[in-house]
């Protein structure tokens, strides 16, 4: 039997949770049989981890749209690749080139952050939905990570609902016994995200301040990156505007800066509750993990997000770019005695197993990618 092969095109950025995912999907398709290709267009953390773990990757560059595209169709000939997935949306725009020079390969559009998703301006989303539609004939299925992509892409992209199926995103359910309980109101509380513009740093140290002047006496601990960390291109920005508005705000007794982590649940393993104050979101790997660790979570109700955090069931929600209602999002959890919070952690397990499995990810996938090559 021939074996089945797919070619995962990624752009580096930074290692987040897309690239998370994209591991999870490697290693699952591979237990399960399939040759998967790595193409990025840098050698990064995420290549050097792909090889480590026995996987081949390709490096191509990315910027020039017509020489990536025959150099990607080059690659899928000489490793016979069958399907190449895009998971964001520039992403999809190259591999649709590819799909229109070479028709035999299908192209998978595994949508994690859709346009509206985003943090660009309304212009530039309307802009990117008509592109969308444009090339919508070169993608043979998409698969978004949750039911707010999927009511995006019908009624702003308007794209068949036929050719879109909701898989969501994975979780590693083995840290679940690794990591012992902390109490939920330690006044430890952790953030992990990259240092980006749209991730809501801004947001947590307003909402701090808020805090501190209400009494609340607080440890936050900051977990992420730079966009680009490992390569040439790394950017501190971002991170020098945090530490700027730390000192403005007088909150260095308050804030510790962490860096990058390869292990989330070692990192915030003594933080009884995570919080993501993010403008924009599909569905944040990170709140995942944290769920399954019996952390509470507090989070701004963007994209995905309030779709497995329900507002005082399974974690906390605030209205995105409000330090106000973020403070008082922190201010409610802490109203909650411990064991109404251990009764939402409980809740919130429950949901993760039954719907966020690595095992039901895979055989979905598999079951897609196979009626594409029949």
């Amino acid at each position: 039997m021939k074996t089945k092969s797919i070619a995962i095109v990624r752009k580096y950025n930074g290692y987040g949770g897309i690239e998370h995912q994209i591991e999870n999907i490697m290693f699952g398709l591979n237990k399960k049989g399939w040759k998967v290709l790595l193409i990025s267009d840098k050698v990064s953390p995420l290549t050097q981890k792909c090889v480590e773990q026995g996987f081949e990757i390709a490096i191509v560059p990315l910027e020039n749209t017509i020489k990536a595209t025959r150099e990607i169709i080059k690659q899928c000939k000489i490793k016979d690749i069958q399907i190449i997935q895009s998971h964001m949306l520039k992403e999809s725009f190259l591999c649709s080139f590819v799909k229109l020079f070479n028709p035999q390969i299908k192209h998978v559009f595994r949508v994690h952050t859709y346009i509206d998703c985003s943090h660009i301006s309304r212009l530039k989303k309307n802009v990117y939905h008509a592109a969308a539609r444009i090339i919508s004939p070169f993608i043979d299925q998409y698969l978004p990570i949750n039911e707010y992509n999927e009511r995006e892409m019908v009624f702003r992209t308007r794209l068949s609902k036929q050719k879109i199926q909701v898989i969501h995103n994975a979780v590693r359910f083995q840290i679940k016994n690794e990591y012992p309980h902390c109490d939920f109101k330690n006044n430890k509380i952790a953030m992990v995200a990259n240092f980006v513009d749209f991730k809501g740093h801004d947001v947590l140290l307003d909402g701090l301040k808020i805090l501190r002047d209400k009494g609340y006496k607080i440890e936050a601990y900051l977990v992420g990156g730079v966009p680009g960390k490992g390569t040439d291109s790394e950017d501190f920005t971002r991170l020098n505007i945090v530490q700027d508005t730390i000192r403005k705000y007088r909150l260095e007794n308050m804030v510790v800066i962490c860096g990058y982590s390869s292990n989330i649940p070692e990192a915030i393993k003594e933080c009884g509750i995570l919080v993501l104050p993010s403008d924009a979101e599909g569905t944040p790997n990170v709140l995942l993990e944290a769920m399954i660790l019996r952390k509470i979570v507090v989070a701004s109700k963007v994209g995905g997000v309030p779709e497995f955090v329900k507002d005082g069931e399974t974690g906390f929600l605030h209205e995105s770019k409000n330090a106000e209602d973020f403070a008082n999002a922190i201010m409610r959890a802490y109203h909650f005695t411990e064991s109404q919070l251990d009764a939402i952690a409980e809740k919130a397990v429950k949901l993760v197993e039954s719907e966020y499995c690595l095992e039901g990810l895979i055989m979905r996938l598999i079951k897609v990618y196979e009626s594409l090559l029949l």
